[in-house]
């Protein structure tokens, strides 16, 4: 009896593999086959993803992807980055002209330089750090700037507008950095999130700025995304934020729920976008578009989103029909 109870209750909730997950396995992938040094077919790789723009369910690049398989080396020892390093001299050594080595190189010494600075504020920067935090990125831009054919593809801006950051460029530079990118390719998200993130307070920002910058994305890939294009960044930005710092935001929420519906219509085959929308209903409380997406959705969670408790938890609340006040 306790037993048909038990199996009465429970729910089949199911993790989806889609999104960050199939990123994260595609990523993987090409990690391997730059520890096995398949060089040449990472030039293709990166090529044919470019020139065709393919993308995941969830309508991000799988170029972006690719990119960010050389942002670590595993456990990060100096004997991991020696090695790292001369891998690296090893492919641009056997192929020269490859602007994907010069650029993944780049990218691995930004993230490289960003280690030693640390993820705080100023204050907590180290003598140490902040030298060596200086003297990578140097490095980094030394890379990038040694062909002007590296500025063809959209690594070299993603990195470039992360060295933009730690370096402090003046808004008026950061700012044309990005429109370049966007001649390059218009709706390269990577591009946008570190736009975006310079324009946060906490870096060069004013108050609204990074939300108006948003706006400006729609504008910009309405074409292709709608208002998609305001949800990508403003998720990009918060992340999965709780209701307090939602609010706190300044988020227009008819605005983004038209952001979300935009891109939840052109990309209908991911149940990633569909969890994000889904969510940030809760977080701003609307029940009814709550409920709607719950229904499409059919218990299918992503948990990088949400836990398994807090998707049934926000489930029941879309489904109860008095007010609930939300915490």
């Amino acid at each position: 009896m306790v037993g048909l109870l038990g199996v009465s209750r429970a729910r089949a909730y199911e993790k989806i593999a889609e999104g960050g997950p199939d990123r994260a396995a595609f990523s993987h992938a090409v990690h391997e086959l730059f520890l096995d040094e398949e060089f040449e077919l990472l030039d293709q790789m990166a090529d044919k993803l470019f020139k065709e723009k393919t993308r995941f369910a969830d309508g991000t690049w799988k170029l972006a992807a690719f990119y960010r398989s050389f942002t670590v080396p595993g456990q990060s020892t100096k004997t991991n980055w020696h090695e790292w390093w001369a891998r690296y001299g090893r492919w641009e050594k056997k192929y020269p002209h490859s602007a994907t080595a010069r650029v993944m190189h780049a990218w691995t010494m930004m993230n490289y330089a960003w280690e030693a600075r640390g993820s705080g504020y100023a204050d907590t920067i180290s003598n140490e750090g902040g030298e060596l935090f200086v003297d990578r990125l140097r490095i980094g831009r030394d890379i990038l700037e040694s062909d002007p054919e590296l500025k063809k593809i959209p690594g070299y801006y993603a990195v470039m507008m992360t060295v933009a950051l730690g370096q402090g460029w003046r808004k008026d530079q950061a700012e044309a950095l990005f429109i370049e990118s966007a001649v390059v390719a218009r709706d390269f998200e990577e591009c946008y999130f570190i736009r975006a993130y310079y324009l946060q307070t906490k870096w060069y920002g004013e108050p609204g700025e990074w939300q108006r910058f948003a706006e400006h994305a729609a504008e910009a890939t309405k074409d292709d995304w709608g208002r998609g294009f305001y949800a990508r960044v403003v998720w990009g930005v918060l992340g999965t934020p709780d209701k307090k710092r939602f609010q706190d935001a300044g988020i227009d929420w008819a605005k983004l729920k038209q952001g979300f519906e935009d891109l939840v219509q052109r990309t209908p085959e991911s149940l990633w976008n569909k969890n994000a929308f889904c969510y940030y209903a809760c977080m701003a409380g609307d029940r009814e578009t709550a409920r709607r997406l719950f229904d499409e959705l059919q218990d299918r969670y992503a948990p990088s989103i949400w836990s398994e408790e807090a998707f049934a938890f926000h489930k029941r609340w879309a489904k109860q029909k008095s007010r609930v006040i939300m915490k």
